[in-house]
């Protein structure tokens, strides 16, 4: 069933009834294409940085995105505890509750965001130096880290807004304003670098306005709904309580999310060792990868929203179907794309690298052993979404933490030495990804067997 809203036209779905398939769908393919959008609009960079100066620049950019996705990242899973206790109380119709949850997400976004500004300027060049960034881009790479994290508060704010949208059920506004955001972004970036000497720092400054923009967004429409989620700027209230809550499930997805970009900054270290066509082939690799990123990560929210909520509403069968639906579809479409992107790989990595062949060879590496087995990223992303769903954050993590963490680690000390070349390194995600699909396999069966007998964690 879908709720209509009186001021605008735009319907939120209510996830707790109607035909699944085709909510989950309608919900989805906005999520698909905001990602999607932001990822074209992040590669927009590299692109523009190819054409405004050369592959040394690409790369000052290409040896950030590890060490930004590890600050940054690992903050915006806060915002994963939201989710999960807001869609408890939206299926369970406690508006109080839910709408204390929503300013008091807000005011904490803020205050995270700052302290993750700070740690970034503080450590960036500890971090540069953790990888082992090349010494002909560490200048660049210093410049647009120093110049990213000043957007940490702007990019807090909208993932948590984004995030409350989303799970409200519209996953059309947060589209809208990446659309508008990554318009922003592209036009400043073509201005900026026709006026400013330093490319990479003028690429920085286009993307700290267009967080901006989306942040403002983001709370402008909070302030506006007429349902559980407005936002009050007069009477904001931080609800200790809540706060906790939030704490309590969204540590182990902060922690989760930090996983992955801490091993990729020792795998980044590697990565660096080969030079910057390394770099550049890698992060152009990267960016192709964005596409089936935007579906992983749309069916894990997807996950998370339908299942939560019909949990909260304590409708079994529903949560179960919610399950397979988002598996299904979210494996068959990685797939699909998967195919459809390395049968016209070399073109595609064109946009990014050139003619520049050694870069091109490094891509197709990466491409082998990464890209072309998204499809299992794409079955544990939808898995993490059900189990933080269920309210077992903590066990998300401790998988992650032995099948990645743990894996990553003992690979690239003892194992990567003895095997160097540019494939052993990404032959640690196949095998770790792998490692982890079981891992999942194993503990949502254990899951949902404790859900058939009634023994799910205590209700919020």
């Amino acid at each position: 069933m879908l709720r209509r809203e009186k001021t605008f036209h735009i319907k939120n779905i209510d996830a707790t009834e109607g035909k699944l398939l085709p909510l989950i769908i309608i919900y989805s393919i906005p999520l698909i294409i905001s990602t999607l959008v932001q990822t074209l609009f992040n590669a927009v960079d590299i692109v523009v940085l190819r054409y405004a100066a050369d592959n040394i620049a690409v790369a000052s950019v290409g040896a950030t995105s590890p060490i930004v996705h590890l600050v940054i990242n690992a903050f915006i899973g806060f915002a994963g505890g939201t989710n999960v206790i807001l869609a408890r109380y939206i299926g369970a119709k406690d508006d109080k509750k839910a709408n204390g949850t929503v300013s008091t997400s807000l005011i904490s976004a803020v205050f995270i965001g700052i302290v993750a500004a700070v740690l970034g300027l503080v450590l960036s060049e500890k971090f540069l130096e953790l990888t082992n960034c090349p010494p002909e881009c560490f200048e660049g790479a210093m410049t647009y880290l120093r110049i990213y994290f000043l957007a940490s508060p702007a990019i807090l704010v909208y993932n948590y807004g984004a995030g409350i949208l989303r799970t409200s059920g519209d996953s059309n506004r947060p589209l809208i304003y990446m659309v508008a955001s990554g318009v922003l972004n592209v036009v400043l970036n073509i201005i900026l670098c026709m006026v400013l000497e330093q490319k990479v720092a003028a690429v920085a400054i286009a993307t700290l306005a267009s967080q901006v923009l989306g942040a403002v967004l983001v709370v402008i429409r909070l302030c506006k709904v007429n349902d559980c989620c407005k936002l009050d700027i007069r009477h904001l209230k931080w609800q200790p309580k809540i706060f906790g809550l939030i704490v309590k499930y969204g540590l182990p997805i902060c922690f989760y999310h930090a996983i992955f970009p801490i091993t990729n900054v020792m795998i980044a270290s590697a990565i660096n060792s080969f030079g910057p066509s390394a770099i550049a082939g890698s992060t152009a690799a990267s960016n192709l990868e964005g596409l089936l990123n935007s579906i992983t990560g749309s069916f894990n929210i997807a996950a998370l929203t339908f299942v939560g909520q019909n949990l909260g509403a304590k409708k079994p069968d529903r949560v179960k179907k919610s399950v397979g639906i988002c598996l299904a579809v979210s494996t068959l479409l990685t797939f699909a794309f998967t195919v459809i992107m390395c049968l016209n790989i070399k073109f595609l990595l064109g946009f990014f690298v050139g003619d520049d062949a050694d870069a091109i060879n490094y891509a197709l590496v990466r491409v082998k052993y990464l890209t072309s087995i998204y499809f299992i990223g794409a079955m544990n992303s939808v898995f993490s979404g059900v189990l933080q769903a269920f309210g077992y954050s903590f066990l998300t993590t401790l998988n992650s933490v032995s099948a990645i963490l743990v894996l990553r680690i003992i690979w690239m000390s003892f194992i990567f030495p003895y095997f160097k070349t540019f494939g052993s390194i990404f032959f640690c995600y196949t095998v770790s990804w792998c490692l982890l699909w079981i891992c999942n396999v194993v503990i949502m069966s254990v899951v949902f067997v404790r859900y058939r007998k009634n023994k799910l964690k205590s209700e919020l």
